[in-house]
């Protein structure tokens, strides 16, 4: 028997909702949560059609987890929609089976601007400046009225017709500044106390966690990689970045700025971590985001008697082949997509996103 918490498998394109006024058309995302349609106003103009989406979700049973859940999304997204980034939210009605959003239509999500509509191919600071000031602002809005995300990622956050940021999916929000609840979001955007295991299971702070997942969106947006895949001592990547603060620098074609800027961002300690006020400076003021792969890249070399690209500090096999150059200098020139080549074959992280 199919879970009441799980919508129906039959697809409800051609369904007619909200007694006749909203006709859904195609689906055009779907979850755990449930499916989005686009959908159309049936009594708008032929010329002048009105479109939505409309998120379905299983009509959950009172009292339950799920109801909870639905409840606090309803809420929290209605008391932030009032924000021109912010997906906006129309309405809400339920049937028998059903409880249906009918939201603000985007054209697409950061996601698929990111992979496929060339974003990073074409190296535009001024597109990651205004998108990336975007998402800030509409964040800075969400904390303003004590609505924490928890989930900010490519996939929420979507883009409108005129090019703008949208955010969206609010359905593990929180207004609870701070809470004991670990591993809630997207395990590549979780800061390190967000998923606890080496926090001591001690309480953390929401908003804290929200700009940690900034950092992971930005490096997103400058390199379509991830930093690491989480934010462990047992991660590759992350232990490389811990050990020296500049390695994302050096495996990825990102500027010496905006090192700088996700440098601030990734500080384990959250009350040492930059503000939203802060991040929103530090990007106005940002001069470029790229490094160009052709550019060479002067590695700082220790003695060499000390292992300088241990993925793991305790026994690590998987090291670089020692570069060539003047060892004697302490400099050698390695060409990043080399460096990055070599090295990424045999780092669990840094995958594209």
């Amino acid at each position: 028997m199919p879970s009441k918490n799980r919508l129906p498998a039959a697809d409800f394109a051609g369904k007619f909702i909200d007694d006749g006024r909203i006709l859904l058309m195609n689906e055009i995302g779907s979850g755990g949560f449930g499916r989005v349609y686009k959908a159309i106003d049936t009594s708008s103009p032929p010329d002048m059609p009105r479109f939505f989406a409309v998120k379905c979700m299983a009509k959950p049973e009172a009292n339950s987890r799920q109801a909870a859940f639905q409840a606090n999304e309803l809420l929290f997204h209605q008391l932030v929609s009032d924000h021109p980034y912010i997906v906006t939210f129309i309405k809400t009605f339920s049937d028998d089976s059903c409880v249906y959003f009918v939201l603000q239509l985007a054209a697409g999500d950061l996601f698929h601007t990111l992979t496929q509509d060339g974003l990073l191919s074409s190296k535009d600071d001024a597109i990651v400046k205004k998108v990336f000031l975007q998402i800030i602002d509409a964040l800075d809005h969400c904390h303003q009225k004590r609505v924490f995300h928890r989930d900010l990622k490519p996939d929420n956050i979507l883009v409108s017709h005129n090019g703008d940021v949208l955010l969206s999916d609010f359905g593990l929000s929180t207004s609870a500044s701070s809470s004991r609840e670990f591993s809630c979001g997207s395990g590549n955007y979780m800061s390190p106390e967000c998923i606890g295991e080496e926090t001591r299971l001690a309480p953390y702070s929401h908003r804290q966690n929200d700009i940690w997942s900034l950092g992971v969106l930005l490096t997103n947006m400058i390199s379509n990689r991830h930093p690491w895949h989480v934010a462990k001592s047992t991660d590759d990547c992350f232990q490389a970045y811990m050990n020296n603060p500049d390695w994302l620098r050096q495996m990825l074609p990102i500027s010496h700025t905006a090192s700088s800027i996700i440098r601030r961002i990734f500080v384990v300690d959250p009350s040492s971590r930059i503000t939203l006020p802060e991040l929103r400076r530090e990007i106005l003021g940002a001069d470029t985001f790229f490094r160009d792969h052709d550019v060479p890249l002067t590695l700082e070399l220790p003695p060499p008697d000390k292992e300088r690209y241990s993925c793991d500090p305790v026994d690590s096999t998987r090291r670089l082949p020692e570069p060539e150059g003047d060892k004697k200098a302490g400099k050698v020139g390695v060409r990043r997509d080399v460096l990055v080549r070599e090295y990424m074959g045999s780092c669990n992280g840094c995958d594209i996103i």
